[in-house]
C-alpha cells in the first residue's frame, strides 16, 4: 500500500513477551506512565552524570543522592496539594528543572584541554560547604518557583520545617491533617545569614560569602541616568532582581527557559532589558509579538530573517 506524505501508520502490540530490542527499536517507542517509573531512576541517572571531578569527593554524590530521595517525592506532594500553580507542570519536568539548576552551577567543575581535572582539587574541596545550601537554593526556584504568590510563604514555610526541629514537630501535624507526607528531618543543616521563619524566596545564597543575603544586595545602587526619558527608566526590584537572575543563570549555560505570569509584571522589560544591554556578544534577541491574527508562516519567516542561511537546511 503506498502511503502519501499526509499518512501515517502505527502499530500497537499486546505485549512484548517474545520481542527483541531489535523488534522493539523497529517498531518505535514504548511509552510509559510516569507513575511507573518513580524518582529514582531521574535521580540516579542524574548523579551518573555529575563531573568527573566529583570521584574526589564521593560524599558529595552520596548527599545529593540523600536528599533528592528524602526531599524532593514530598515536596512534590506538597505543591501539588497545598499550593496553586501560575503554570500547571509534571512531576518529571520539576525535577529535571532541579537538576538543570544544579548543572548550572557545577558546569564549572567540568574539565577541558586548558584546565585538567587535577586542577579542580581545591575547588572541589570548598564546595562541600555550598553544596546543601544550593540545593535548597535550587530547590526553592525549581520545585517552588511555579507556585503563584500567595502559595509561596506555605512552601518557604515548609523548607523551614525540614531543617528546624520545633517548624518540623508542627508542620508534620499540620501536614497529617492534610495527607500530605513530611520531608525527614534534616540534621546539621544551618542556613546561615537567615533569620528562622522568613521568607527563604527574598535571599540569594552566595558561594562566596558561604551564606544567605538578600537578593538587592547582589546589585550596584540604582541611580538614574541624566538626561534619561521617563519611559525608558526601570527600577529595579527584588522581583525584576530575580527574574534576571535565574533567566540569566539558565540562558548562559544553555538552558531553555519559560518566564510565565501576569500581565504588567515587566517580565518582558526586563528579560528584553538584558539581551539588549548585558547579554554577550553570542546572543541575539528576536521580539515576537503574538495575537489572534499571527499566522504560523509569520513566525517561521521572522525567525529565518534572523538566521543566515549556508546551504539547504542548515542555518
Amino acid at each position: 500500500i503506498a502511503l502519501t506524505s499526509k499518512m501515517r501508520m502505527q502499530f500497537e502490540v499486546e505485549d512484548l513477551e517474545v520481542a527483541s530490542p531489535a523488534t522493539v527499536s523497529r517498531c518505535g517507542m514504548i511509552y510509559m506512565e510516569p507513575e511507573s517509573l518513580g524518582y529514582d531512576v531521574f535521580f540516579e541517572s542524574w548523579i551518573e552524570v555529575l563531573p568527573e571531578t566529583f570521584s574526589m569527593r564521593p560524599q558529595y554524590a552520596e548527599t545529593l543522592l540523600r536528599l533528592c530521595r528524602e526531599i524532593v517525592p514530598p515536596t512534590i506532594t506538597f505543591v501539588r496539594k497545598a499550593t496553586v500553580e501560575v503554570v500547571q507542570t509534571a512531576d518529571n519536568n520539576l525535577i529535571e528543572s532541579l537538576f538543570r539548576l544544579l548543572d548550572c552551577y557545577f558546569t564549572a567543575f567540568i574539565p577541558n584541554e586548558v584546565k585538567l581535572a587535577t586542577a579542580f582539587k581545591d575547588a572541589i574541596a570548598e564546595l562541600g560547604q555550598s553544596l546543601t545550601p544550593l540545593f535548597f537554593f535550587c530547590l526553592i526556584w525549581s520545585l517552588g518557583a511555579s507556585c503563584s504568590g500567595a502559595g509561596r510563604p506555605k512552601f518557604s514555610k515548609y523548607l523551614w520545617a525540614m531543617i528546624s526541629q520545633p517548624h518540623h514537630d508542627a508542620m508534620k501535624v499540620e501536614m497529617d491533617k492534610a495527607f500530605i507526607p513530611m520531608t525527614p528531618f534534616q540534621e546539621g543543616v544551618q542556613f546561615v545569614g537567615l533569620e528562622p521563619g522568613c521568607d527563604m524566596y527574598d535571599y540569594f545564597y552566595s558561594q562566596e560569602e558561604k551564606a544567605w543575603v538578600p537578593w538587592m544586595t547582589t546589585i550596584p545602587t540604582y541611580e538614574v541616568a541624566r538626561g534619561a526619558k521617563y519611559e525608558e527608566i526601570v527600577v529595579p526590584s527584588m522581583d525584576s532582581v530575580r527574574l534576571v537572575y535565574i533567566f540569566q543563570l539558565l540562558v548562559l549555560n544553555n538552558k531553555h527557559v519559560l518566564a510565565p505570569g501576569p500581565t504588567g509584571t515587566g517580565k518582558s522589560s526586563n528579560i528584553g532589558l538584558w539581551l539588549q544591554k548585558v547579554a554577550p556578544e553570542h546572543i541575539q534577541g528576536t521580539f515576537i509579538n503574538f495575537s489572534a491574527q499571527t499566522h504560523v508562516n509569520q513566525l517561521q519567516d521572522l525567525i529565518d530573517s534572523k538566521l543566515e542561511k549556508r546551504r539547504r537546511g542548515v542555518y
